[in-house]
């Protein structure tokens, strides 16, 4: 394979680590179901806050606390950082999959994992030249 930067293989290939839950502990399962639910109780926090009319300052510390809490279980996953397949994007809990356990397809991360970032190096190279 090609030289590495960032995970990225130069070649245009990647090296796999994982396949989201195919051998996955029970403990990662878990993790998941938990990260769902964490989910879910946001998505009502924010509804119940629109409903309210609340102040566009509690719904910035939601989104605070939100990446928080996404940042700390993502982070702590046995395969954070590695490129592979993680079910989970497109705003679905299954059926989709991202490329990293923490992927701009499934947080709204302040940056891009290693695979979205060189396909936008490719496609500014592409009008770039």
């Amino acid at each position: 394979m090609g030289a590495e930067r960032d995970g990225v293989a130069r070649s245009g290939k990647f090296e796999v680590e994982g396949f989201g839950r195919a051998g996955d502990t029970r403990a990662d399962v878990v993790d998941k179901e938990e990260f769902d639910r964490f989910e879910r109780d946001i998505q009502r926090q924010r509804r119940e806050l629109r409903a309210a009319g609340k102040p566009e300052a509690e719904m910035d510390e939601l989104f605070r606390k939100e990446r928080e809490k996404e940042d700390a279980m993502l982070g702590s996953q046995k395969y954070a950082g590695k490129v592979g397949a993680f079910e989970g994007a497109n705003y679905e809990a299954k059926g989709y999959y991202r490329p990293e356990v923490d992927c701009i397809m499934f947080t709204r991360h302040k940056t891009f994992c290693a695979v979205c970032r060189r396909a936008i190096e490719r496609v500014i190279g592409m009008y770039a030249g």
